[in-house]
């Protein structure tokens, strides 16, 4: 690994590679952690011990939608990753503070969590029935 990033580090002088080593079974990769358990792969949600979690107050006067981009990502990515579900309920319970630190409407956000899980069930079914050569009756009149 070393020569590497030895070999990586002089392509260009102001590009450095950083590697990150594991440590019990587990590495942080982009914003994932990565935990190796027995013959499989676990993954979590990864924050910076300096992570603020500030976003758009819900007092400013900004669009509903700049408000809301911030929360609409981690929900899609709640949803999407592969989480177990102790871990699911931890980041909807870490989501739910930064919410309510930003004065963000509970309310707001179960319906924006409704509507996301719906396109990602949606997905899901579509995916399979592609998998499984089936065709979904049509809403379409």
């Amino acid at each position: 690994m070393h020569t590497i990033s030895t070999y990586i580090n002089k392509i260009h002088k102001k590009i450095k590679l950083n590697p990150t080593y594991e440590a019990h079974n587990s590495t942080a990769f982009l914003d994932l952690t990565i935990t190796r358990r027995h013959a499989k792969l676990e993954v979590d949600i990864y924050r910076k011990p300096t992570t603020t979690d500030t976003t758009i107050n819900f007092l400013s006067n900004h669009p509903i939608e700049q408000k809301m981009a911030a929360f609409r990502f981690h929900i899609t990515r709640m949803h999407f990753l592969l989480l177990n579900p102790d871990k699911k309920q931890t980041e909807w319970e870490i989501i739910q503070s930064i919410a309510k630190n930003n004065n963000f409407p509970q309310h707001l956000l179960l319906k924006l969590n409704q509507q996301i899980l719906h396109k990602v069930n949606n997905k899901k079914l579509a995916r399979m029935t592609k998998k499984s050569g089936q065709h979904l009756p049509s809403t379409a009149q």
